[in-house]
């Protein structure tokens, strides 16, 4: 009982940090604007966004919290489109390099730091974040599993954390992603928090992971790009692993039954936060139902992920149960 106690708290647990300003605009962008501190600037028209004297500007005061939203536009049509249009401290956007755009509920987000030249999160190993920082902690898993820590960067030394918005990070008590783990992401702003005494000096491995807010439309069984993008939905998934459908698509890799995929091969794909498992389990038109307890004799190998475990079904697809 105890065990799939643990399995409810895992999911994970967001706490706000920094809570931007919204300024609309539903205009075309017709001069140059700099956007403010801590400001969520959001443009909400899907078309002839700039004149050709337009621009947006995050400039170095704001580069801290701000971001620039397009409500309904999709990223990869605001990096062919837009994204001339747009300058960080002055210097043209570029993705990957300066800035990053991802989605973001239907549209899409571009946060003012680039995908290798800086830290998303910053440990400490006292509250309040005193003590010994670190932040050597890079995206990716260990062969599809989380990464144990090192006295380098403060195992069982974790008291309190900061995480760049756009970033998801899992934090488990054992090494390899073995032990109590929760889930912390910095979706809407930049997370920063005390550790509770569940993980508070216990932290022994971690996963980071990059955080696409994709929404909660999607598609089952398909993930073909132009299927996706004619339905305008953001999230996909097959009886697979998974692949990479960004900038505009996350295809979430789904472990169909406990024989198929593999739980490493699913958590080693690097462009999802959650992995789906088990669907219809006890459904016995299947040709590989399984039990509660077969299911959850692999759980704990799925939770060494790091990524958030979820079903697509109900236990039995024939009775609703």
């Amino acid at each position: 009982m105890k065990f799939r106690i643990i399995i409810f708290l895992v999911l994970f647990a967001k706490y706000a940090a920094y809570a931007n300003t919204e300024v609309t605009n539903g205009s075309q962008v017709k001069t140059n604007i700099n956007v403010g501190q801590n400001v969520d600037y959001i443009l909400t028209r899907s078309t002839s966004l700039f004149s050709s004297s337009g621009c947006l500007n995050i400039p170095a005061s704001s580069m801290e919290h701000s971001v620039i939203i397009f409500k309904a536009v999709k990223p990869s049509v605001v990096i062919s489109n837009w994204l001339t249009y747009i300058k960080i401290n002055g210097v043209s956007a570029s993705n990957g390099t300066n800035c990053q755009v991802k989605m973001y509920n239907k549209g899409t987000i571009i946060l003012p730091y680039s995908s290798s030249s800086f830290s998303p999160l910053t440990c400490y190993s006292g509250t309040n974040y005193s003590g010994i920082s670190c932040s050597t902690y890079a995206t990716g898993s260990n062969g599809g599993y989380m990464k144990t820590l090192t006295s380098d960067n403060l195992l069982n030394n974790i008291r309190s954390f900061k995480l760049k918005r756009g970033y998801m990070v899992t934090f488990a008590t054992g090494t390899s992603g073995y032990g109590y783990s929760r889930c912390f992401i910095a979706d809407t702003e930049d997370l920063e928090m005390n550790l509770p005494a569940v993980l508070a000096g216990k932290v022994s491995s971690y996963r980071l992971f990059k955080w696409y807010n994709f929404g909660k439309s999607g598609i089952a069984n398909n993930t073909e790009a132009a299927v996706c993008d004619a339905l305008n939905v953001q999230g996909c998934y097959t009886y697979n692993t998974g692949g990479n459908l960004t900038p505009d698509v996350e295809w979430i890799p789904h472990k169909i039954h406990r024989w198929w995929p593999g739980v490493e091969a699913c958590g080693g794909t690097e462009y999802a936060c959650t992995m789906k498992t088990d669907n219809e389990p006890a459904n016995s038109a299947d040709d590989t139902p399984a039990s509660v307890d077969e299911v959850l004799a692999y759980w704990e190998d799925a939770m060494r992920t790091g990524l958030r475990l979820c079903s697509p079904s109900t236990y039995d697809g024939s009775n609703n149960a």
